[in-house]
């Protein structure tokens, strides 16, 4: 079925005629042939924000002093890190593999199941990937854009990439009945409100000032997913293990 939809969307995309170099470039940078769903999803999701989402992250801000939501961001990331691990491997990464499996252990045990980043304050620093940007790396380009309910933004490759990071996940191996099936979804739920409240300020900066918003999310999320393919690319590049670049 995944297959399918890939497919169908890939084929929505028709390019411009190779000669008009323009066109071509423009083409790249929005490959948008879906639109006008997109821009109805985004609808959906502003609305959802605005009445839920924006309103518990700000009372999650609220509520919690900075300590705290830093200690269950650093719970979150370590708890991601076995899928991190994964790709960093699946990308030729062994530095950074490496430096991923070190940062688990020492948060795990000394970090207090991550609420410390001790890993951190002992030069090891976190790098986040996914299965999107490994398909990136190998040469997988990211295809139509997507906006999607609830998860916003996104692409043809990162969409069968989060498929893949979901699989990965040792969670989705050991939740089953009801206490592990109510631990990984707040875990879930945990993310969105953080992801939320770390992005409230950008988010409103945006609505408030963008002409459109729905075309500066676009292209803020084409251009980055592109420097972070470019970054994963040129990794351990003479990157001493255990050490910022």
């Amino acid at each position: 079925m995944a297959g399918l939809l890939l497919l169908a969307l890939a084929a929505c995309a028709a390019p411009p005629p190779a000669g008009d170099a323009e066109a071509a470039a423009e083409f790249a940078a929005v490959n948008d042939p879906m639109e006008p769903t997109n821009r109805a999803l985004y609808r959906v999701n502003s609305a959802f924000d605005q009445a839920l989402l924006g309103p518990l992250a700000t009372g999650y801000r609220r509520v919690l002093p900075a300590p705290a939501r830093n200690g269950i961001r650093n719970a979150l990331r370590n708890a991601s890190s076995p899928v991190d691990f994964a790709n960093h491997l699946l990308q030729g990464k062994p530095c950074r593999a490496g430096d991923t499996l070190l940062r688990l252990v020492i948060n795990s045990t000394f970090g207090l199941a991550g609420l410390i980043d001790v890993a951190k304050r002992m030069g090891i620093p976190a790098r986040k990937t996914d299965f999107g940007l490994t398909l990136g790396v190998w040469g997988v380009p990211p295809g139509p854009y997507l906006y999607l309910p609830l998860l916003s933004t996104s692409s043809v490759r990162d969409l069968a990439g989060s498929g893949f990071d979901l699989a990965a996940d040792p969670w989705s191996w050991v939740a089953s009945g009801k206490v592990l099936d109510s631990a990984d979804w707040g875990r879930l739920g945990m993310y969105t409100v953080d992801t939320s409240e770390r992005w409230l300020d950008q988010v409103r900066e945006i609505d408030r000032t963008s002409l459109d918003p729905y075309v500066t999310y676009r292209s803020m999320y084409r251009q980055y997913r592109a420097y972070a393919v470019e970054q994963a690319r040129d990794a351990d590049r003479g990157v001493v293990c255990g050490k910022a670049p």
